[in-house]
């Protein structure tokens, strides 16, 4: 055989296989085959939700008791058969202090057993602001009120007379000093205006008709 013949021969011989392992590698790396998926993390676990606060109680307010109450005094009155009043007149100068005893012989009395009225004034008289205190100063009545009670018993209540530069009064009931607001002794002369007419004060009463 020529050489020519033997050229034609081995350039026509058929071209054999790819060995496997390169095909598999050709596949593997063929763009668009799909990858494996990287694991995605854990999701975070749901937390419970905190419990709700607790409403908190509202408060116990107690109402504070008036000085009649927490005494008794105010049921006491309200059973009142008769109230009486005695004035003085508060622009009287004396030259000596003035007492009990001159302040019912020297005052102007108002005296009644209306039922209507004896209420009207323990309303009055339960809206002074009367609270306990311990003065040791020298005490001048000018306004004097004894409440006759069932079973011969009385309640009695003293004061002075108001001054301009104080902002409460002094007095007595039962004994017992206290003070009250200034705008009592003007609610005694308001009362004493519906009980009844004196001429010596009408000066100072007359006005709250």
């Amino acid at each position: 055989m020529d050489q020519a013949a033997f050229g034609q021969i081995s350039m026509e011989a058929p071209l054999t296989d790819a060995p496997a392992t390169e095909a598999l590698q050709a596949e593997v790396l063929q763009p668009g085959a799909p990858q494996a998926e990287a694991p995605s993390p854990e999701a975070p676990q749901a937390q419970a939700p905190s419990p709700e606060p607790m409403p908190k109680a509202e408060p116990v307010v107690k109402a504070e008791q008036s000085y009649w109450e927490a005494e008794g005094l105010s049921a006491r009155m309200r059973k009142a058969r008769a109230i009486t009043l005695y004035l003085l007149d508060p622009a009287m100068a004396s030259l000596k202090a003035v007492d009990e005893a001159q302040l019912k012989d020297s005052g102007c009395e108002y005296s009644t057993e209306d039922a209507a009225l004896i209420a009207n004034f323990v309303d009055s008289i339960e809206r002074s602001s009367a609270r306990s205190n311990s003065f040791v100063l020298q005490f001048e009545p000018r306004e004097a009120v004894y409440l006759a009670l069932g079973g011969g018993s009385e309640m009695k209540l003293l004061f002075e007379k108001p001054y301009q530069n104080q902002s409460e009064v002094l007095g007595q009931i039962n004994g017992q000093p206290v003070t009250v607001s200034k705008s009592l002794v003007e609610g005694l002369y308001r009362w004493a205006a519906k009980v009844g007419h004196v001429r010596r004060c009408e000066s100072f009463v007359g006005r709250y008709r």
